[in-house]
């Protein structure tokens, strides 16, 4: 009989713990700041200039909005700017003088989130869905004394997928840590239209209406 009783008082206290551990239900939404990188190539002209030079990474941001069904399954879905990368170049063979390039990404996501308790009020998380990337490159320069700018703007669906790590300060707000990937598809050398690997390690904050 006194197995059974501290038998089921471990079990109990097992099944508050994990509550007290979890995600908040309910809704939540928020932002965050942190470091991105475009993973463009260091050089994706045809050809190799007389001078280049290329600037990828830094600060980028996202807002997000989600559910938490329960304490341990979520839906987040959320719009991503990241950092653009900027090239420089000259080529005095195909009298091109200040060329510069520029690749731009924003994406919109929507992920499944499975939380991990391992602490009071702080979990683990791992997520993972679809992104519609929305790419964007500029390049311009002066051409036998010419000066010329060409766009080109597509959208491609990509996988998403990452980690992260949440810590509940209060019943209305949480802080998390994510890293994560939007994976890339196509060669800038050899697609019309390549879609780059798209990285971020971010701090966010959430307002919880659960």
């Amino acid at each position: 009989m006194l197995k059974r009783k501290l038998s089921a008082i471990v079990i109990a206290s097992l099944l508050s713990i994990g509550t007290a551990f979890a995600a908040t239900p309910g809704g939540y939404v928020g932002a965050g700041i942190g470091l991105s990188s475009l993973d463009t190539p260091s050089n994706w002209l045809s050809f190799t200039p007389d001078s280049y030079s290329s600037k990828k990474g830094g600060l980028g941001g996202r807002i997000f909005a989600g559910y938490n069904i329960n304490e341990y399954l979520g839906l987040e879905t959320g719009v991503t700017q990241y950092t653009e990368s900027h090239y420089k170049f000259d080529e005095e063979a195909l009298g091109i003088t200040d060329g510069k390039a520029t690749y731009d990404m924003t994406a919109i996501d929507l992920v499944a989130k499975a939380y991990l308790p391992v602490a009071d009020k702080f979990s683990l998380y791992a997520l993972g869905g679809v992104a519609e990337t929305f790419n964007k490159i500029k390049v311009s320069g002066n051409v036998l004394g010419n000066n010329q700018t060409d766009h080109e703007s597509y959208a491609k669906l990509r996988p998403k997928f990452g980690v992260g790590a949440n810590y509940v300060i209060n019943e209305s707000v949480s802080a998390n840590f994510e890293v994560s990937r939007i994976q890339g598809s196509g060669g800038f050398k050899t697609s019309n239209k390549p879609v780059t690997n798209a990285d971020m390690a971010a701090v966010t904050l959430a307002y919880n209406f659960g």
